[in-house]
This record gives C-alpha cells, structure tokens and sequence, in this order.
C-alpha cells in the first residue's frame, strides 16, 4: 500500500504544497503534517470499523473487581481504540436480551465471567497494512487539518473538507460492501406469521 511519508504527500498535493522526503525533516510541511499525523490516524481509524483494524481479543479479568454494580473488570488490550458493539446472539455478553457490560475508562465492566470475547477496532501504525479506501481519506483528512496553516486559505481548508466528506463516503460504502450480512433468527412473532 502506501507509506506514512507517501500518505502525507498524498495530503500536502491536495493542498498544492511540496511534498516532504521525510515525516522529520526540518520542513513547514513536513512538521505540520508530523504534528497532527498520529492524532489524525487513530481518530479515523476510530470513525469507522475498517476491516484492516478489527481485531478479536479474550480478555482476562482483572484481579480487581469494581466497587459496586459488576463483578469484574477486564482491561482493554493497549492497541484497542475502540470496541465494537457484539453480536446480539453472543451468550458472553448478553443476559435476557440485555447487554451486560458497560465500557469505563480503560475497562470493560461485567458480570460475565471470563474470559470476555471481544472485537475491537486495533491502532494500526504500520500503513502498509491500511486499505487503499482508508488511505485516500486519511490523506484528504490530513489535507483538511493542515491547510489553514500551509496555505493560510479558509477556501483551501473548505475543498479539503469537501473532499475528505466525498472520500469518506465512498471508503464507507465500499467497506461495507466487504460486510456480509449475518441473517438473524425469526421470532416467535415472525414464525406464527408465516
């Protein structure tokens, strides 16, 4: 796919800046796009369930249990930037049609005991594991965050928003086209209807 230095030229192009040899060099360029460069991944990355960053975890509980309405609390991997909701059939996270866990800080809190199965959006550093979809909108994201001060242009910042819009767009559309749908059972309403 593409480099960090690759996607930040990506970005600097859309603004019709230079383009950078490195994320560190001694550039305006190249310290604007270093400065908001994590920052801006990890939130995108968190946005949307992009295939490339789910990842599934079994978390052990901690030997800590929280001070009142759970039983346990399970620490959340340090790369997870965000939990995805579970499958409503999941019999480790769901009682009577209630989800009972509640995400707190850096915790997940239960009353199911463990191991708790999760799926979890994961910060991918390496962008070469990125989706081509995710790098065009990282790069028009990246685009937006540093045109006012590249260009000093409230138009410029104004496109670059509009393309990132458009390119999230359409990454979330052909994301989900990668999603198969899982059926889910019928009823008792639904059976009897039949």
């Amino acid at each position: 796919m593409a480099s960090d230095v690759e996607i930040a030229n990506r970005a600097l192009s859309k603004l019709g800046d230079k383009t950078i040899v490195s994320l560190t060099e001694d550039s305006n360029s190249a310290r604007a796009i270093n400065e908001c460069y994590v920052l801006v991944r990890k939130n995108e990355i968190r946005r949307h369930p992009w295939h490339f960053a789910k990842k599934r975890a079994l978390l052990a509980a901690s030997a800590t249990a929280p001070a009142f309405d759970f039983s346990y609390a399970y620490p959340l991997p340090s790369d997870c930037l965000r939990v995805l909701m579970p499958h409503p059939e999941s019999d480790s996270v769901q009682y009577d049609g209630k989800v009972d866990w509640k995400l707190e800080g850096r915790s997940i809190l239960s009353d199911q005991a463990g191991p708790l199965k999760i799926t979890y959006l994961a910060d991918v550093t390496d962008s070469e594991q990125f989706d081509s979809a995710f790098v065009d909108t990282f790069a028009a994201r990246l685009a937006a965050e540093v045109s006012m001060r590249l260009t000093g242009s409230a138009e410029k910042r104004k496109l670059a928003l509009e393309e990132y819009r458009m390119s999230l767009l359409e990454a979330r559309r052909v994301n989900a086209f990668e999603q198969f749908s899982i059926e889910r059972p019928m009823g008792d309403w639904e059976i009897a209807r039949l």
